[in-house]
């Protein structure tokens, strides 16, 4: 102001700055990129908010969406239905429908990878198989999934607090994690799970920024 001769507009400016930033925390104090990540929905966990939570993983984890694979009993055209009516990025296996013991997961680009490998012979009757512990067919084509399953995916119990959970999304980078109970498969939490719940939280707290699907 000295340079430019406008001393005059020093309290002014003053004055709208600080009325700026006041109407600013008015409608809260994360900055402009953090409330463009948040209206546009990225699954973004930010690691410098802090929350105390009282939840456990079981309150935020998803069962009545499920949408799991038996590992046996699997033909092309099956999961190939599959991947047709559903959108989800991934699909845990699990050894049987009744006791949902939990296999291993494998994410929907495998499952496109290994289909797209058809060979000219294969059906929509070709089996396919998840494990090695059946006899694959010695006079038919198959298709084997086993290479591309993640056998030991990110697993918790049910009752793990929540903000441990957030914890290991944070630390690990991850997006999804596996709920067991002794070993049986009861849910799948996701980042924007995580997020959801974490947005509800501060919309409350403003002080603070299975139905099960197989196949």
């Amino acid at each position: 102001f000295e340079l430019t001769d406008g001393i005059d507009y020093i309290m002014p400016t003053t004055i709208c700055i600080l009325v700026a930033k006041w109407v600013s925390d008015a409608f809260g104090r994360d900055g402009i990129y953090d409330e463009l990540i948040i209206l546009h929905d990225y699954p973004y966990l930010n690691n410098k908010m802090e929350f105390v939570f009282n939840e456990t993983a079981a309150d935020v984890m998803k069962s009545r969406e499920l949408c799991v694979i038996n590992a046996s009993g699997n033909t092309y055209g099956s999961i190939s239905n599959l991947l047709n009516t559903t959108e989800f990025s991934g699909y845990p296996i699990v050894k049987s429908l009744d006791s949902m013991q939990l296999i291993g997961y494998i994410s929907r680009a495998n499952l496109e990878t290994v289909l797209k490998a058809k060979s000219d012979d294969m059906s929509e009757s070709t089996q396919c198989f998840f494990t090695n512990d059946r006899p694959f067919p010695r006079n038919a084509p198959y298709l084997d999934f086993n290479p591309w399953l993640d056998q030991s995916p990110i697993q918790i119990v049910e009752t793990t607090p929540l903000n441990r959970v957030i914890d290991a999304f944070r630390a690990l980078r991850l997006r999804y994690v596996l709920v067991v109970r002794n070993g049986a498969l009861v849910g799948i939490t996701t980042k924007r799970d995580i997020l959801r719940r974490i947005h509800t939280f501060r919309g409350t707290h403003k002080f603070a920024s299975v139905n099960v699907k197989t196949s």
